[in-house]
């Protein structure tokens, strides 16, 4: 039996009580493979917590993923449904799935919310209050 079956589990249960934070600190770093047939892998980081232990009664919890692609989806895939704040180093992805996530967590279909958005902004307007997912109603 491989380690990494006997340690599912627990890493199931650590990313639950990782989504169930209110902020989720994440980053990648390129990694290189020798049997894989992309130059480039990475290597993402998600965490959360105090970065000390006993001072608070947040849970520190720091876990890996390793995806041959810098896509989107990865954090998605990886997370599922979470609706707190996803801190990166401004990748767009982790912008577009904070978006589309707080727009579900708001009730909204993320789809027909990003389409206001664009209208909103596309207009000129810069009154954001006026696009914030709970202050809107699509139905």
């Amino acid at each position: 039996m491989k380690s990494s079956h006997l340690f599912k589990p627990p890493i199931d249960r650590l990313k639950l009580v990782l989504r169930q934070q209110s902020v989720i600190h994440a980053d990648e770093a390129p990694l290189k493979v020798i049997k894989e047939d992309k130059k480039n892998c990475y290597m993402r980081v998600y965490c959360t917590g105090t970065d000390s232990p006993n001072e608070s009664r947040l849970p520190n919890i720091i876990l890996y993923d390793y995806q041959n692609s810098r896509a989107g989806s990865c954090p998605v895939n990886y997370l599922g449904y979470f609706n707190g704040y996803l801190l990166v180093d401004g990748y767009a992805s982790a912008v577009q799935y904070s978006i589309i996530v707080t727009a579900k967590a708001n009730g909204l279909i993320p789809f027909d919310y990003l389409m206001h958005c664009f209208e909103h902004l596309a207009n000129g307007s810069d009154c954001i209050e006026a696009i914030l997912p709970w202050n809107i109603n699509l139905s």
